[in-house]
């Protein structure tokens, strides 16, 4: 059996990698929840949560988690679809396509609570200045009440990645 030798070295004589190679070293992580409640009658989107991070460098990733938890109320006769955005300031990097859950109403009154994540990895917000990630939610279907955080709360994750 033939012995590898990288770079013509020992095993014990490698203390790190090429430096071609990346590591995903994280450089930091903060994180936030809401328990308060966000109800949600229209199509209009708005914040279910927030985030500030301020990153250490230009070309880092920011990761974006989060964990949604969220009622949907509908009345006899009504459907209800939620959608989602997640935003970095003012700028949209994901939007839900359709809806993230859809609650068909068979007549009845329907209460349906869920949760669900999603995760968004950032490669291009490019500053060392401050940062806001927001998610933000709708009712895509209008009338009935969608509401986020009633029974629970919301949490969003950001970890800055080096590259």
């Amino acid at each position: 059996m033939a012995i590898i030798k990288p770079n013509n070295n020992t095993l014990s004589a490698i203390t790190a990698l090429p430096a071609a190679i990346s590591t995903g070293k994280v450089l930091q992580v903060v994180s936030t929840s809401n328990a308060t409640d966000v109800a949600f009658t229209s199509t209009t989107y708005g914040d279910v949560i927030t985030l500030n991070i301020t990153p250490t460098k230009t070309t880092s990733d920011i990761l974006v988690q989060a964990q949604l938890q969220y009622q949907g109320n509908t009345s006899s006769g009504q459907d209800q679809g939620t959608g989602f955005k997640i935003l970095r300031d003012s700028t949209e990097l994901l939007t839900s396509g359709g809806y993230q859950s859809y609650l068909y109403d068979f007549g009845d009154s329907i209460d349906n609570k869920t949760n669900f994540s999603v995760s968004y990895l950032d490669t291009a917000h490019n500053t060392t200045s401050q940062v806001t990630y927001k998610i933000q939610g709708n009712n895509n279907t209008g009338g009935s009440t969608l509401t986020f955080n009633n029974d629970g709360k919301s949490m969003l994750w950001l970890m800055e990645i080096d590259q």
